[in-house]
This record gives structure tokens, C-alpha cells and sequence, in this order.
């Protein structure tokens, strides 16, 4: 997993979080974005995800982890993978030349 410095700063009217130092003399908070590896997750021992913004010192809460199996697709009762379900499409298809 990867840690980056995320800088949270007031703009206006609103607010700012970004990897890039706020202007000179701006006032700011860090926090800490943490990354999984590829393929992998990152959990804090309740919540599993990819990526995921911190206070600094949450930062040791999370590990790396394995991403559970993407769920199976619900298809409804009576209908096989890859059917409409009778349901026309919303416009005509364009015609081949």
C-alpha cells in the first residue's frame, strides 16, 4: 500500500483537498490518502476498499488485504444471462450500411 500526503485548505467559499501544497501563506490540515497494490485491498478491520482518506494517525489502523470475489450478477427468476427481458430498446438501432 501507498501513503500520500493530501493537503485540506478554504477557498472561497469552499473547501480543498488535493496531493499539491496549498499557495504560500494559505492555512492547511494534512491527511493521509492510503492506496492499495494492485489487485489488493486495504482494511481497517470493518471496512474493505482500494483507496481511502485518513486522519494522520489512522494511518496504522489500516493493512493490506485480499479483495474479496466481485458478487455474482442477480439475474431474475425466468430470465437467462444476456436477455432483455422483453423490454424493447429505447430507440431504434441504427441501421448497417
Amino acid at each position: 500500500m501507498t501513503v500520500t500526503t493530501l493537503y485540506k485548505y478554504k477557498k472561497k467559499r469552499s473547501t480543498i483537498t488535493s496531493p499539491k501544497m496549498p499557495p504560500e501563506g494559505v492555512e492547511y490540515t494534512t491527511l493521509s490518502r492510503i492506496i492499495a497494490d494492485d489487485g489488493m485491498g486495504v482494511t481497517d478491520g470493518e471496512a474493505i476498499t482500494t483507496c481511502v482518506d485518513v486522519e494522520n494517525d489512522q494511518v496504522s489502523n489500516w493493512t493490506d488485504c485480499e479483495l474479496p470475489p466481485e458478487p455474482e450478477p442477480e439475474v431474475p427468476e425466468g430470465e437467462s444471462e444476456g436477455e432483455e427481458g422483453g423490454m424493447e430498446p429505447p430507440f431504434d438501432p441504427i441501421p448497417e450500411p
